[in-house]
């Protein structure tokens, strides 16, 4: 992104819009995350849904302080 906008991107203005979307995103998909993790047929299964919601709480975290600030 950085690099098609040149000078015209700004990381200031640029972060939090993409946080706040990705606490967005969660509000959809995290449901199904937390549903594959708990019903996986098979242990990689399981291990890799609890990482991806592990990730996407991480960016929900993120998403939140902007809210709260």
């Amino acid at each position: 992104m950085a690099t098609y906008l040149g000078d015209r991107f700004a990381e200031s203005w640029w972060q939090p819009q993409l946080e706040l979307s990705l606490l967005g995103v969660l509000s959809e998909v995290g449901f199904y995350t937390a549903w594959f993790a708990q019903h996986a047929d098979n242990v990689a299964d399981h291990e890799r849904e609890c990482a991806a919601l592990e990730w996407w709480s991480k960016q929900a975290r993120r998403g939140v302080e902007w809210l709260a600030s």
